[in-house]
């Protein structure tokens, strides 16, 4: 048998000679071991020696493992992993393969790791725990027969601690309301998640700039810095500041454990949104935003409180306008047109919407052009509705267009922010008035004559508010030229001028401001003496006396004769800055509308003092000649 078998597997059975002639049974179930391969040989053997052997190898079948495994334990405990020995009692049973299994407490999830290969001493590796967790550890043992042998659960083993993760749902609660507080802004959060909290944590540091000088200006600061200890539950940490609206803030926030190890950090920053405009309206009850001025068929002027455009309370003003309707037509929440910048924008002008509802009557710079003057509250700013001529303007270009006669219109003022707007209370009906049955015409009865004209270089007529109803004498129609071209007057700005032949030459005294010399010319023919004036034009050192003197005198016209375009240069008494607001002693004029003719000029000008607002005709001619037309029965 040397050589056949290897050292200590060695069975030697032995059988007579009649055994032999019988079929060979052996058992072998002592002897042999599961899952292993054994090679049978038979062979004769004689005085010679043995003969010819026959042999035949089988596989013995796998068992069930005869134990579970034993000996489990855990060692070498890392922060998200650790070390699982056990071991096998018992011979190999066949194929075996183990299964190492690690419950989590609740809220992590548990491992399994599986093995192969027969030992009887196993180590593994488990990785991937959660930080500062439990977890118990149990091993199963199977082959491909039978059922498994599992081991009993461990205790539980808990990884190291590590450094806190983010905190959870950091984020500023920000006012959104007209009714909130925009000068607030609340921070809060929540402890980190369950598994992100790694160890036990002590406290929560906020950091902040709120307050601090070089807020918004990009340069690196020291952050104000309060603590807030742990507590238990799943609730908010909260810290509320005042913040300036439209300003940038930044906040920091992270966690630290009972090691004094410092969590993830989290930043944010977060800009306070600007509020509604404060309406001044509401801590003044007696004050009127918008107040009636003077008015005509086509416009109505108004006073407008400055201080409601130009509040800044709760943010920088992106917007302001004075929105109009007729009192018929006006929608019955306006809010709801104009509660935000983008609504106010898209308002149609004049030509859309000014017969059939709201429409926004002021251009986007329209108090731009309007310069404060005064430091004191409730500055007003005159305004004038329906004082251009949209004739010819493109629809959808904005255009501050005439008013209808006799109608009643209702205004409301305008204040944006960029978060929304805030609208004044409604203020009328303002009343336009009616239509003249038969226009007279605005200059009737310009009276120079022509030796006036040669005496006199340059005059100026003032025609006074008030009027007689008596008919001047019928005269013939002259019209206007510049030197030797006669051209017909435009009536584009319905203007009638009518010379009268009858001339009386003489004084009719002074026109207040005592102490100047305005030399006055009574002109027969007239409704009378007092309707017209003529003088010279205001020197330099009277120019204010002048403007109060047609102020006081409720003077609406005023026509000048200038012989060249350089004299009218070196005598100008009005505002060089058209649209700007210039003050001349006690009252201030402005500007507002200019028509360019072959012949003359017609501008038109607001005037106003503290109390009172009115309007000016100013018609300029320069190198005049008259011209005598053929009578004709319509002149």
């Amino acid at each position: 048998m040397n050589g056949l078998c290897s050292t200590g597997n060695i069975s030697v059975l032995h059988k007579t000679k009649a055994e032999l002639k019988e079929r060979l049974q052996f058992d072998t179930n002592s002897l042999l071991l599961p899952d292993t391969t054994y090679t049978s040989y038979v062979g004769l053997i004689n005085d010679v020696g043995l003969g010819h052997k026959a042999n035949v190898s089988e596989l013995t079948f796998e068992e069930e493992p005869q134990a579970p495994p034993v000996n489990v334990s855990v060692d070498n405990i890392r922060k998200t992993s650790f070390n699982v020995s056990w071991s096998l009692i018992g011979p190999r049973p066949g194929q075996v393969t183990y299964t190492v299994m690690l419950t989590a407490d609740t809220g992590a999830d548990s491992k399994t790791y599986d093995v192969t290969g027969y030992k009887l001493h196993k180590t593994l590796i488990a990785d991937g725990l959660e930080e500062y967790w439990n977890y118990t550890v149990k091993v199963t043992a199977r082959t491909n027969v039978g059922d498994a042998k599992t081991s009993d659960t461990t205790q539980e083993y808990r990884t190291l601690p590590s450094a806190p993760g983010a905190v959870t749902e950091f984020e500023a609660v920000k006012a959104e309301q007209r009714s909130d507080n925009f000068h607030r802004m609340t921070i809060h959060w929540k402890a980190p998640s369950l598994l992100e909290r790694n160890s036990v944590i002590k406290e929560y540091v906020l950091k902040y700039n709120v307050g601090n000088i070089t807020t918004n200006s990009g340069v690196a600061e020291e952050l104000n810095t309060k603590s807030f200890p742990s507590e238990t539950g799943d609730g908010f940490y909260r810290e509320e500041f005042n913040v300036i609206p439209e300003s940038t803030y930044q906040f920091e926030v992270y966690a630290v454990n009972i090691d004094s190890t410092v969590g993830m950090k989290m930043t944010i920053n977060e800009m306070a949104p600007a509020g509604f405009p404060v309406s001044i309206e509401e801590s003044d009850t007696t004050l009127q935003v918008v107040k009636e001025g003077s008015k005509d068929q086509t416009f109505i002027s108004l006073n407008l409180v400055r201080e409601f455009f130009t509040e800044e309370t709760n943010g920088r003003v992106q917007r302001t306008a004075l929105l109009g309707c007729k009192n018929s037509a006006c929608p019955e929440n306006i809010l709801d047109y104009a509660d935000t910048q983008e609504k106010v924008d898209v308002l149609a002008n004049w030509q859309k919407a000014a017969q059939k509802g709201l429409y926004r009557i002021t251009s986007a710079d329209w108090l731009t052009k309007n310069k404060r003057r005064r430091r004191s509250s409730y500055t007003e700013v005159p305004y004038t509705v329906g004082i251009e001529n949209c004739n010819g303007v493109t629809e959808g270009t904005y255009c501050n267009g005439p008013l209808e006669p006799k109608t009643e219109y209702l205004f409301v003022a305008v204040v944006c922010t960029s978060t929304g707007c805030t609208v004044s209370k409604k203020y009328g009906p303002f009343i336009t008035e009616e239509t003249a049955p038969q226009p007279v015409g605005m200059i009737v009865g310009i009276v120079v004559g022509v030796i006036t004209i040669l005496a006199i270089a340059v005059v100026l007529v003032f025609i006074l508010r008030r009027r007689r109803n008596k008919t001047p004498y019928i005269n013939e129609e002259h019209s206007v030229g510049i030197e030797n071209n006669t051209d017909k007057v435009s009536t584009t700005d319905d203007i009638h001028l009518i010379v009268y032949e009858n001339v009386i030459s003489g004084k009719q005294g002074e026109l207040k401001a005592a102490g100047q010399n305005y030399h006055t010319v009574n002109v027969s023919g007239c409704w009378s003496e007092i309707d017209y004036k003529l003088c010279f034009a205001p020197t330099i050192d009277n120019v204010n006396q002048f403007w109060t003197m047609i102020f006081e005198e409720d003077v609406n016209t005023i026509v000048m004769f200038a012989e060249s375009k350089a004299q009218k240069k070196e005598l100008r008494y009005w505002p060089s800055d058209f649209n700007e607001r210039t003050n001349y002693g006690h009252v201030d004029l402005e500007a507002t509308y200019l028509n360019t003719h072959d012949a003359y000029t017609h501008m038109k000008m607001n005037i106003c003092n503290v109390s009172k607002v009115a309007w000016v005709f100013h018609f300029l001619f320069i190198k005049l000649s008259f011209t005598r037309l053929t009578y004709t029965s319509d002149s």
